[in-house]
């Protein structure tokens, strides 16, 4: 969803960019050579490049690398703050 409304704002590199942050998210999270920390690195520099738009990807990240629910406050977020994505 952010990619299409990216894209039709004009903003194509930032739909660029989420759509190599996440093209692999869900065949490889289960594969035991995933690597939380590379798509961590992905979508933190998204977020740094381009700012939070409608999700909160380094919060559900965060969710699912410690097996937890993602909920609809982890989802979605008024403003994202640096600190509390790791870009300090």
């Amino acid at each position: 969803m952010e990619i299409r409304d990216r894209s039709g704002n004009g903003e194509n590199q930032a739909a660029s960019d989420l759509a190599y942050a996440c093209h692999n998210l869900p065949s490889c999270h289960r594969n035991d050579h995933f690597d939380w920390d590379y798509f961590e690195n992905w979508f933190s520099k998204y977020f740094h490049d381009h700012g939070s738009h409608l999700y909160n990807y380094l919060g559900m990240l965060d969710a699912a690398r410690d097996d937890t629910e993602i909920t609809h406050e982890i989802m979605f977020v008024e403003e994202i703050s640096a600190e509390n994505n790791n870009l300090n």
